[in-house]
C-alpha cells in the first residue's frame, strides 16, 4: 500500500465525571504518533535520521511500503504498537520492523521480544512466498520516549547470563542483533 493507510484513530471520551483519567491521553498521543509513521514519507524522514549513515545510503526509500498486521503480543498492546515496512536494501527485499514503546521506562527483555516479533515476520513471510529459501532482512528500529533516552542495552546478546570469553566461544552458536 504506498502513501499511507487509512488507520482507525480512536479518541477517547471524558469520563462522565468530567475529568479525563491520564492513560487516555497518552493513547491520543500513541494514536499519532503511529499515524504520523505509517505514512512512509514520515517513516523514512524518521530513518534517515536516525538508522546508521551506511545503512540508509543502502535504502531506497521510495521502496517503502507499510505493510498490514502486529505482531505485537496481545497481552502488550497498550505498552507498544508496532510498524513494518517492506522496503529494497541494495536491490532485495527487505523491512524495516518499528516497535513504538509506550513507557518511559527501560525494558530489559525488549531484545527477546524483538526476536520472537521478528520470527513472526519471517514465519508469515515464508508463508506467503513457499519455496523461497532465503529470508529477508530485518531492521528492528525501537521508538522509545523518556527524559534520558533508551539507557538498556540494544543487542540480543546483552540479555544472556554469559561472560564476554564465553560469549566469544559460543558467539557463532547463538543470535546475535542489534536494534536501533
Amino acid at each position: 500500500m504506498r502513501g499511507g493507510t487509512s488507520l482507525p484513530l480512536r479518541f477517547p471520551r471524558a469520563p462522565r465525571s468530567g475529568t479525563m483519567r491520564l492513560p487516555m491521553l497518552f493513547n491520543v498521543h500513541d494514536a499519532f504518533v503511529k499515524a504520523m509513521f505509517s505514512r512512509p514519507e514520515h517513516a523514512a524522514s524518521l530513518l534517515r535520521q536516525i538508522l546508521p549513515a551506511a545503512l540508509a545510503a543502502r535504502i531506497d526509500f521510495t521502496t517503502l511500503v507499510l505493510c498490514v498486521g502486529s505482531y505485537v503480543d496481545e497481552v502488550l498492546k497498550e505498552r507498544y504498537s508496532d510498524l513494518l515496512f517492506s522496503v529494497t536494501i541494495d536491490g532485495r527485499a527487505a523491512f524495516v520492523y518499528i516497535l513504538l514503546e509506550h513507557q518511559s521506562t527501560v525494558d530489559d527483555n525488549l531484545s527477546f521480544r524483538l526476536l520472537r516479533y521478528e520470527v513472526r515476520i519471517w514465519e508469515r513471510w515464508q508463508a506467503e512466498h513457499p519455496g523461497v529459501a532465503k529470508l529477508p532482512v530485518i531492521v528492528p528500529v525501537v521508538l522509545h520516549h523518556s527524559e534520558t533516552g533508551w539507557t538498556g542495552g540494544t543487542s540480543f546478546e546483552d540479555q544472556l547470563d554469559v561472560d564476554a570469553a564465553t560469549l566469544a566461544a559460543v558467539g557463532p552458536h547463538v543470535p546475535r542483533f542489534s536494534f536501533v
